[in-house]
């Protein structure tokens, strides 16, 4: 994931421990969930939370030919051009800054809106901006680069805008539904990356490698999969068991919550937040503004030219982080927060460092130590382990610090604040880029 990016406003408990946070039985019969269609909207809802983020940035090598200088037919890394360069660093800052503004319409708006309606909506945005970007593919852009990175760009905003407002309006859904649906949404939200890596991994073997072909298919099946969603979404809400659910917890549409309740969850998940700040900070100067620029030590070569960033950067970093969700889940750390802390921080100036000695090119100041491909992938897996063992961590904190009525609340401040912090530090992926 990539880029969890990448975005982070997550719900990220992988797996739930019943003894550590139980969950209290409805006094109320629950209706049959007929052919599991419960199921099966949780689980594409949960796959399609940063499958949108996750198709796009995963087609690094697409947005490379695209921005390419057309007089030369093969591009060189050490002279890329200033579209090339900034690409990632830039779609970091038009990814994370709408979501700050939507972060906001969350808490002060969202509320007057049902919940289906937002996640209906959002998909359905969703759907057609990717079937616009499929239709790009085969589109010569080359006259107008200038323009598609414009559009590029504004297709981020259009992508990270929706995930915002779906993701929170999908985490009102989890309390109001038995947690195996839950699980079944986080377990989506945990393949879908690995999922998209194989995903464009099997569409460049089929193609011989073929850049335009193999995104173009690629980027299909991404329209079918949110086109699938947004079905989903329109014909389970209807349903009997969906809307007894729904309606077990009333949504509140009159009023945001108070000052004071605002204060009062802040103090609680405090903690976390700081935690994840550390976390957002490394990522931005990482991932995926710096390893997007990094290439394999070997030239001209298959591995080099089609599978090294698909494999190395995208691939390697969504199992790595599905990897450390999953020891937090089994091994958690027992030990208080503050230590927690300054384990993270220790963990973040040793490593982030170790990412930019790498060989992400262009470079013209600091020298290229790590210039293996094993060196490289060792060192980004030990930071995305980690990654996901952090976010684990802080999204079974909040459930254990927040009361039930609260949940909603404390998701919707712990988003904001996560898009305050990737938003002031997003920019600095840029200056990084520079400082190569």
């Amino acid at each position: 994931m990539e880029i969890i990016e990448e975005q982070i406003i997550r719900s990220e408990i992988l797996i739930h421990d019943e003894k550590k946070f139980p969950r209290k039985p409805s006094l109320i019969p629950i209706p049959e969930d007929k052919f599991k269609i419960g199921y099966v909207f949780f689980f594409f809802m949960g796959v399609c939370h940063f499958m949108p983020m996750i198709f796009f940035a995963t087609a690094n090598n697409f947005w490379m030919y695209k921005f390419r200088n057309p007089q030369f037919e093969v591009s060189d890394p050490t002279n890329r051009t200033s579209l090339q360069k900034y690409f990632a660093s830039s779609s970091q800052i038009a990814n994370t800054a709408p979501t700050l503004i939507f972060g906001i319409f969350n808490i002060v708006v969202a509320y007057k809106y049902a919940i289906t309606s937002r996640i209906s909506i959002t998909l359905g945005i969703q759907t057609l901006t990717f079937l616009l970007f499929t239709v790009s593919c085969q589109i010569d852009t080359d006259d107008f680069q200038g323009l598609f990175f414009g559009t590029v760009m504004l297709g981020y905003v259009f992508l990270s805008s929706t995930m915002c407002v779906n993701l929170v309006g999908s985490m009102s859904l989890y309390s109001r539904f038995p947690f195996e649906y839950t699980i079944c949404c986080l377990i989506g939200e945990g393949v879908s990356a690995i999922a998209g890596d194989l995903i464009i991994i099997l569409c460049i073997a089929a193609f011989d490698g073929a850049i335009i072909n193999s995104t173009f298919v690629y980027f299909m099946f991404g329209s079918a999969l949110l086109l699938t969603t947004f079905l989903l979404s329109v014909f389970a809400s209807r349903t009997e068991f969906f809307q007894h659910c729904l309606h077990s917890i009333p949504q509140e549409t009159k009023k945001m919550p108070s000052k004071k309740e605002l204060l009062d969850v802040f103090g609680k998940i405090r903690n976390v937040i700081i935690i994840m700040s550390c976390f957002a900070i490394g990522m931005s100067v990482t991932h995926t503004a710096i390893t997007a620029l990094v290439v394999s030590e070997q030239s001209n070569t298959v591995w080099a030219n089609s599978y090294f960033s698909p494999v190395m950067t995208f691939f390697l970093s969504d199992f790595s982080l599905l990897l450390g969700r999953l020891i937090s889940s089994f091994i958690p750390i027992k030990i208080s927060e503050k230590v927690f802390l300054g384990l993270t921080i220790i963990r973040t100036v040793v490593l982030v460092p170790l990412i930019w000695l790498c060989n992400a090119q262009p470079r013209k100041n600091l020298p290229v130590i790590f210039g293996h491909d094993y060196q490289y992938g060792l060192i980004f897996f030990i930071l995305s382990v980690t990654n996901g063992y952090i976010m684990n961590y802080c999204s079974l904190y909040i459930p254990q610090k927040v009361d039930k009525k609260d949940a909603d609340t404390a998701y919707t401040l712990f988003g904001l604040m996560m898009n305050l912090i990737t938003t002031i530090t997003s920019p600095i992926g840029m200056f990084i880029v520079n400082v190569l």
